[in-house]
């Protein structure tokens, strides 16, 4: 009597060997994605350094086309400008001069010295080095340049060279 009657198998689920599958699928895709995420976090980085160049540099050159820029005014309007940058990679912006009197200021640099969690990588340091005209070496290259300097741990900048 028992022998017509079939069991029903409960087939609801996925077998182990599926899971497995989409395990590895999902790995092989972590390994494919993660380091070109890095890569776009890290060239964010870099144009948001090299915006905050620029701004500081469209400054200084506007305080010279209203006639001459100052040493107050590298003290008050372009130190106003640090403070309102994005500082992606943390750390200081320090504006100093070189050269000039207390009514003329001749070259104006920046030093842009990250956080030590932070620090450019190689990448950056041909970038910055390339885009800006800075001397660099980034463990397989050098170049040299005439506006400042460009390391893993800090960059250099003159933004205004009045010589």
């Amino acid at each position: 009597m028992f022998k017509n009657v079939k069991k029903k198998k409960n087939n609801k689920g996925f077998t182990l060997v599926e899971l497995l599958v989409v395990i590895a699928i999902i790995g092989v895709l972590a390994v494919v994605a993660v380091p070109s995420l890095f890569t776009q976090i890290e060239k964010s980085k870099v144009a948001s350094v090299e915006s905050d160049i620029s701004a500081i540099k469209s400054a200084a050159i506007a305080k010279y086309a209203d006639g001459t820029l100052t040493m107050g005014d590298v003290d008050t309007v372009l130190k106003g400008e640090v403070e309102g940058l994005a500082k992606k990679y943390g750390g200081t912006y320090v504006l100093s001069v070189k050269g000039g009197s207390d009514t003329d200021a001749k070259n104006i640099i920046l030093t842009i010295t990250p956080d030590s969690d932070s620090t450019f990588s190689q990448t950056a340091v041909k970038k910055l080095g390339d885009d800006f005209g800075l001397a660099y070496t980034d463990g397989t290259t050098s170049a040299d340049g005439d506006n400042g300097t460009v390391s893993t741990t800090s960059l250099v900048y003159t933004v205004v060279n009045k010589d």
